[in-house]
């Protein structure tokens, strides 16, 4: 097993055209099973922009929330609505940190957004675990949607984006 060699005792795992051309020589349904391995494989793939988002506080994983993000290529920052960045704060016992010099960013239109207060979450998608990034969101007044991954957020978080 594990080798490509061509020989006459069946394999398991066959390539589509010996399967094709060799019917009978098919593994049973019931047997494929015991031939695939497999480690801590979970599907990472949604439709669309929003990520379903698990955070914590950055020194401990025992509470969890969870919201949806919109995942925005073009942000380079993570930003969280005020609303949800208190109702972080109160769920997770975390606290916002005053920004020495408020961070401005520009909407598509050229609107400046302008942020006083930053928050640091670990961040999963999907299960959460104690070796998950760290990511500082930025808290914006008002903004739609309530929460926006960049994509360095994206990044530390080694998310794909397929294009289809």
């Amino acid at each position: 097993a594990g080798n490509n060699k061509s020989s006459t005792s069946p394999s398991p795992l066959k390539a589509a055209t010996d399967i094709a051309s060799s019917a009978q020589e098919a593994t049973p349904a019931n047997d494929v099973v015991g031939a695939i391995s497999f480690e801590n494989v979970e599907s990472n793939s949604w439709n669309g922009t929003k990520l379903p988002l698990v955070v914590a506080s950055p020194s401990s994983t025992v509470r969890t929330s969870s919201f949806d993000c919109l995942a925005d290529t073009g942000a380079h920052k993570n930003y969280l609505s005020k609303a949800v960045a208190l109702k972080l704060c109160d769920e997770l016992a975390v606290t916002t940190v005053p920004l020495c010099e408020a961070h401005v960013s520009k909407q598509v239109d050229g609107t400046p957004l302008v942020a006083k207060a930053s928050l640091k979450l670990r961040v999963s998608v999907g299960k959460l675990v104690p070796t998950d990034p760290v990511l500082t969101f930025y808290i914006l007044d008002n903004m739609s949607p309530s929460a926006i991954i960049g994509i360095k957020g994206m990044q530390k978080l080694r998310l794909q984006i397929t294009l289809s």
